[in-house]
């Protein structure tokens, strides 16, 4: 029979190097493999291609096809390949600054990442990083669930789908090899990978690996650094499936940022003219925009009444590249000096410790325990800003006698004092503008647990019943440091978090920063489910998944009322509205005790009604939420003449309001401190196909539809009159899924996938209400009926493997995308793309080294330019509510490597 080699398949999965593998918690994965099957693995075709046996849309892939692609590239791309519904947009061509998710149209905060079954979206805004993902040699599945979760997924953001992976079990054999790679734009990556073999008595086994991965950006200055160490031990115990194991992962990422250029539409605000316009490039540069490459040097004068030079950094670059010295803003991306390309850098230090175990007692009773641990330090993008020394400076050189909040904070108890301040940039004065950083960085200590006790009834029948703990410690500071001479940060993490030197205040009390807050984000989750297998044909899955989750927010900062604006000082507050305070104006208009604060620079209460004017401000808080949910999980697979297989789910999960918004608070009437009332989003997704596999043949078609419900935005609350997070209505979602691999000969696979996804928004947004002559107008965002943006109607993706000879295989695979809205509206589009990719690669076999090979990998073989990323906002027509001009973030062009691995 012949042996059919099909990369990756909608609803199939490959077998690993070492056995099954799952991207999945261990009980899942001991669900869905020995205790229905009664195997140790699903069932196969040809010997390698699993069939799915689950009642759910799910693609897996595993190692064999993850080698063939660019050495270092994140899964996400990998998965990209071959994922029908899945559309990932990558920042550069070998995956180190991140990239964009779609998943049927959810973005990836609303798509629950998994590693080795441990949650991996940030804690605070359920972010997925794909950058800091697991080297790909060193994983041995991956897989995504387009809509569905797993019954024991720990998980605050699952409404649109789970991708997973896991990593590989350490081999009975020992062994290993070192891997160089080069490339294009100054690419180098070294990989060390060595394994035990069964070692000792009891026959444990581990692996080590190390990677380090430099390059240049392919457009614009600056380099991307990338460095990951992984370790897994791993112990079987005695002769059945029991086993233990404990991994170790630590990655740690320095990369300059890209800046993308400016889309804009030539549209009538009035008449809508030329409102469905396709991208266009506000700037000349077009494709090559980027971050500043010549920083303006400083400008130095004097002022009447100041003795010495003031020193003061441009906030207005005055530099056209290829002209010279002009007046005005850059005409290359009209950035000022804080978009110098040294300055905008993106660094992370993350790692995790990984344990998974399961324990079978006797043949009807089986417990699987995996405990985790994660750490993050981490940044979004190093930000910088310009900070007057003293109030000699205030915010402009003509204006003196003002001063800024930002030197208000900085001279803390002294304010608002024009004798006192901070020389920042060690001149001798404290005359001078200068520039700082101010990072936000983030600094996570996170522990969870996933555990299954699984009671087999029968051979054919067993209930699950499931426990998740997850507690994230998320502590958020923005804390300024200094930049060094050489327009480089002296720690890119800023003060206490990064261990870097803080910006003390000139009362010596106190530290200059931008936000300071602790988090704390944690999950009790009980599931219950039951699996059947009647006639031999029938497969029934029921679950119930029932998350508690409670939200801790600690504020040290004040907090604009009604925004999430802080002031980080010690200043003392000039005049509290409380009880005990209140006063009265000569027209017998009292000032309302609400709690509220004000600062030395806001002006008196207003003369003819009392009401306080300049910003209000709300104390350091504390505050708890808590939500709670019913989940059901249902699914049925029936198969019938052998090779056939119908399927379906039904499917509700969950994405709570993220942590780091909730921290837009109100003082209420009743002076208590409010959130916005927003509840968690819901899906409901239900979704049936058919599946094929015989034959060299494996096909599946599914169809599904989603009800998104209580979708979040910002958007206007009319009853506070702010802009806050709420619920805004619904989105309702379907499209179809299919895939076809056939082997056609042994020296042949092909692969075609295709999907169709149509949405649309039930509902307008909100913006603002006003009032004129006691009429009241809601001003609304007209999003109802569009389409959800950076979402392609169509994707199809195919690939083909050809055997040329012995050990030597070639591929080619291509990525076609439709056009995507860039805008809420649907005023401003992002035209369809082709990216076409080719592999070859050379197993030295014949050499006698069997372990040993050459690869070649080229993506965007025609170098298509294409706008990847896309910087979505609620309209792009000028005058338009919700108008902004979003960014694009420029494909990869055209990239070749060429990787060396010598095995052992």
């Amino acid at each position: 029979m012949k042996t059919i080699r099909l990369a990756a398949l909608a609803t199939t999965a490959l077998a690993g190097l070492t056995g099954v593998a799952h991207a999945q918690s261990t009980g899942t994965s001991a669900v869905e493999t020995v205790v229905i099957t009664g195997q140790s693995g699903p069932p196969t075709a040809a010997g390698m291609i699993q069939a799915e046996t689950v009642a759910k849309t799910r693609t897996t892939i595993t190692n064999e096809f993850i080698e063939t692609q660019t050495p270092g590239q994140t899964i996400l791309a990998t998965l990209n390949v071959v994922t029908p519904g899945l559309n990932f947009t990558n920042t550069d061509p070998y995956g180190s600054s991140g990239g964009n998710i779609r998943l049927h149209g959810f973005d990836g905060n609303r798509v629950a990442l998994t590693f080795d079954g441990m949650p991996l979206n940030d804690s605070g805004n359920y972010a997925v990083f794909t950058n800091q993902m697991l080297d790909g040699e060193l994983i041995g599945s991956a897989q995504v669930n387009t809509g569905s979760t797993d019954v024991d997924s720990p998980t605050a953001a699952g409404s649109g789908g789970t991708i997973g992976f896991v990593s590989r079990t350490p081999s009975k054999t020992a062994g290993g090899w070192a891997q160089y790679g080069i490339g294009d734009f100054a690419y180098n990556r070294y990989m060390l990978f060595g394994e035990t073999g069964e070692i000792g008595p009891f026959g444990t086994r581990a692996w080590v690996a190390y990677s380090d991965t430099g390059y240049d950006k392919f457009k614009g200055q600056g380099a991307l650094k990338k460095k990951q160490f992984n370790a897994k031990v791993y112990q079987p115990l005695g002769d059945g499936n029991d086993f233990i194991s404990v991994a170790v992962h630590y990655n740690e990422n320095r990369n300059n940022a890209y800046n993308g250029p400016n889309l804009a539409v030539n549209a009538n605000p009035t008449t809508g003219a030329g409102a469905l316009f396709s991208q266009v490039d506000v700037l000349p540069s077009g494709w090559k925009t980027d971050l500043l490459s010549i920083y303006q040097p400083i400008v130095t004068t004097t002022r009447t009444g100041f003795a010495g030079d003031i020193d003061q950094d441009p906030t207005t670059n005055l530099f056209v590249p290829g002209v010279g010295p002009a007046t005005g803003t850059s005409q290359d991306t009209g950035l000022s000096n804080s978009g110098y390309w040294s300055l905008r850098i993106n660094p992370s230090n993350t790692g995790n410790v990984r344990i998974q175990s399961r324990f079978d007692f006797g043949d009807h009773l089986t417990l699987t325990v995996d405990p985790s641990f994660q750490y993050v330090l981490a940044n979004g993008g190093t930000q910088n800003t310009v900070v007057w020394e003293s109030c000699n400076g205030a915010t402009t050189l003509s204006t003196p006698t003002s001063c800024a909040v930002q030197t208000r904070q900085l001279l803390g108890t002294l304010a608002p004092s024009t004798t006192a301040g901070v020389d920042l940039n060690h001149d001798g004065d404290i005359n001078d503008f200068v520039r700082v950083m101010n990072p936000s960085t983030t600094n996570t200590r996170r522990v969870g647990v996933i555990s299954s006790l699984i009671w087999r009834l029968n051979d054919d029948q067993l209930i699950r019943g499931s426990y998740a703990y997850d507690r994230a410690r998320h502590r958020q500071t923005g804390e300024f440091g200094y930049i060094n001479d050489n327009l480089t940060y002296a720690n890119p993490f800023g003060g206490k978090d990064g261990q870097g030197e803080k910006i003390v205040t000139a009362d010596g009390k106190s530290f200059l920063r931008a936000r300071d807050r602790f988090s704390i984000a944690m999950l009790n989750q009980f599931s219950l489910e039951y699996r059947g297998k009647f006639w031999d044909s029938l497969n029934v899955s029921v679950g119930l998944r029932a998350p508690y989750f409670e939200r801790e927010l600690n504020q040290y900062c004040y907090t604009q009322n009604g925004t999430s604006t802080v002031r980080c000082t010690n200043e003392a507050p000039v005049r509290t509205l409380t009880a005990a305070n209140n006063t009265t104006n000569a027209n017998g208009v009292t000032t309302y005790a609400n709690g509220n604060v004000q600062f030395a620079e806001t002006t008196a209460p207003n003369a003819t009604t009392g009401a306080p004017n300049g910003a209000m401000y709300i104390s350091p808080f504390t505050k708890k939420l808590k939500y709670d949910d019913l989940l059901p999980n249902v699914g049925l697979s029936y198969s019938f003449l052998s090779d056939w297989q119908l399927y379906g789910s039904y499917t509700e999960s969950t994405s709570l309001p993220r942590t780091d918004n909730l921290y837009t608070v109100l003082r209420l009437a009743d002076g208590s401190i409010g959130t916005p009332g927003v509840q968690p989003e819901t899906s409901k997704q239900v979704e049936g196909g058919l599946r094929y596999d015989a034959n060299h043949v494996i096909a599946s078609i599914s169809a599904w539809h989603t009800d998104f419900q209580n979708r979040i935005v910002s958007s206007f609350d009319q009853d506070l009159g702010i802009n806050v997070d709420r619920n805004v209505g619904k989105v309702s979602q379907q499209g179809v899924d299919a895939s076809l691999g056939w082997q056609p000969a042994d020296e042949l696979t092909l692969y075609l996938s295709a999907s169709y996804n149509e949405s649309e928004v039930k509902d307008d947004i909100l913006s603002s209400v006003t009032t004129a002559n006691g009429v009241v107008t809601r001003n609304v965002i007209p999003t109802k009926g569009k389409t959800i943006v950076e979402t392609p109607d169509w994707t199809w993706s195919a690939r083909a493997e050809y055997e040329i000879i012995q050990d030597l295989t070639f591929g080619f695979q291509v990525k076609i995308v439709g056009d995507r809205w860039v805008t809420d509206v649907n005023d401003l589009k992002a035209d369809g793309y082709t990216t076409a990719d080719a592999d070859l690669s050379w197993k030295l076999h014949m050499f006698g080294l069997d372990k040993s090979s050459v690869r070649f990998n080229i993506i965007n073989i025609f170098d298509e330019e294409y706008y990847g990323n896309l910087g979505t906002t609620s309209s792009a027509t000028s005058g338009a509510l919700g108008f902004s001009r979003p960014f694009g973030s420029i494909g990869a062009p055209r990239t070749a490597t060429v990787t060396f691995r010598a095995g052992f």
